[in-house]
């Protein structure tokens, strides 16, 4: 599925501004054409960049600032480490930021 954007569904849905991983659109991160792909088909303006969502266990391989209990309803801003921005271009807002989910086995093993 290499390039390719995937609707992802699991479960009961979701209420909420977020999607957190029962109703989610997922693609490679690593390119600012797959920002600009989704942003297209969601109808957003093309300045917004992408949430991230990162298995909890690697969530600080990634990003700097991300407290001891995560951020498992997307609720925080982390900055995105410096050496790997280019591999995450879609998710990495302007100053250098990103909401992102952590995602745990415990709380959403299908998922992780």
């Amino acid at each position: 599925l290499a390039g390719e954007i995937v609707g992802w569904f699991q479960g009961r849905s979701e209420v909420g501004a977020r999607a957190l991983g029962a109703r989610s659109i997922l693609a490679h991160p690593g390119s600012e054409a797959t920002r600009v792909r989704v942003n297209t088909v969601k109808r957003r303006e093309q300045w917004r960049p992408l949430a991230p969502s990162v298995l909890a266990e690697h969530a600080h391989d990634w990003f700097n600032g991300v407290p001891p209990c995560g951020s498992p309803y997307m609720s925080i801003t982390a900055s995105v480490r410096v050496e790997v921005r280019e591999k995450v271009a879609a998710v990495v807002h302007v100053d250098g930021s990103a909401r992102l989910q952590t995602v745990s086995t415990e709380l959403n093993p299908l998922y992780h």
